[in-house]
């Protein structure tokens, strides 16, 4: 527990004195956002916190299950996008088509191409 921060100055600042306690947090991922309380010890001053391996690991299935839901939303997503434009499995690989048109119509399809398109030294 963070506990034994509680009191002392904040390594991040320096001004501010640690208080154990929850506070609430927003986690972005994807356009999505997820609100969450967690446990540690905050800064008065810059808002900072020291977490223990505890404190995160208690909120690391709460990410863990909103990261995989948006995953599923946006594979949902973009199979009703195929479905509409009538994308089977060999037109979307045959032709340059498909891929333009749900880059069109999916936000999210443009970042996970751009980002795959980094990791492959494009």
């Amino acid at each position: 527990m963070s506990t034994k921060w509680n009191g002392t100055p904040c390594p991040s600042c320096r001004n501010g004195i640690l208080n154990h306690g929850v506070k609430k947090t927003v986690f972005d991922y994807r356009g999505k956002s997820f609100e969450y309380e967690q446990l540690g010890a905050w800064c008065c001053q810059c808002s900072d916190g020291v977490l223990t391996g505890d404190e995160t690991t208690a909120t690391e299935l709460l990410l863990d299950a909103f990261v995989t839901q948006v995953h599923e939303e946006e594979t949902k997503e973009l199979a009703r996008i195929r479905k509409k434009l009538r994308l089977t499995r060999a037109a979307r690989s045959d032709t340059g088509i498909a891929r333009s048109s749900l880059m069109l119509l999916c936000p999210y399809y443009r970042v996970v191409s751009a980002d795959a398109r980094l990791f492959k030294g494009s």
